[in-house]
């Protein structure tokens, strides 16, 4: 099954999660589709103990909040990403 989405679901997310228009990309996998940005790891963290839909990046792996303990403290730099779509 194809996965859709139109312009104000993408334009929501940049406005959601605070993202310039040239300061992310699509990640498209086979099931979901990912806006991937780089950000603050605490602006990170946050966003991804706020939203279910929101994993950070540690190492070259992909975290969800649930998956961090409480007193985790990110890089200074981490890339993000929302699944924006999925089937």
């Amino acid at each position: 099954m194809p996965i859709t989405f139109d312009n104000s679901e993408l334009k929501q997310a940049l406005y959601q999660f605070d993202i310039n228009e040239e300061d992310y990309y699509i990640l498209c996998t086979e099931n979901t589709v990912y806006i991937v940005w780089c950000t603050h790891g605490t602006d990170a963290l946050a966003h991804a103990r706020q939203n279910d839909c929101v994993s950070v990046e540690i190492k070259g792996e992909w975290f969800y909040a649930e998956e961090l303990h409480d007193f985790f403290e990110p890089p200074h730099w981490v890339c993000a990403r929302y699944i924006l779509a999925t089937n």
